[in-house]
């Protein structure tokens, strides 16, 4: 199994044990990254579905990565390359929300991107860790 697929895969393993909602737009799910590269960086999001979960998942670059199965299958991210999930959070009641934690060098100039579970499942915008 190549690396995004299991990645992948664990994704749907982490939201099949969620309810679906529903979600607005994708347009008003928004994604912040701040901070130094290597070393501490604080992920914000704001407009997302209250009380949700959500993946953040890195990718090295821009691109495709197409969800194959499970309850967010056939969602598109736009992130590809050494596609990972980082880890499985929830939203707070107003839909917004922030973790923060240490990037190592080899995640400098990478990319993060949120999947919210839902029905559909909804991606945010693509945002570039800083060098």
């Amino acid at each position: 199994m190549q690396p995004s697929r299991v990645v992948l895969a664990c994704v749907v393993a982490a939201f099949s044990v969620f309810v679906p909602a529903t979600v607005s737009s994708a347009a008003d799910l928004t994604l912040e990254v701040t901070g130094q590269c290597p070393g501490a960086i604080t992920v914000r999001w704001n407009g997302a579905e209250p009380n949700r979960p959500l993946a953040i998942i890195y990718g090295q670059r821009q691109g495709a990565t197409i969800i194959p199965s499970g309850p967010c299958g056939g969602t598109q991210l736009g992130i590809a390359g050494g596609v990972r999930l980082i880890t499985v959070i929830g939203t707070r009641s107003n839909g917004q929300g922030s973790v923060s934690g240490q990037a190592s060098e080899v995640d400098c100039g990478g990319y993060l991107q949120l999947l919210v579970k839902s029905s559909p499942c909804v991606p945010s915008n693509v945002v570039q860790i800083p060098e």
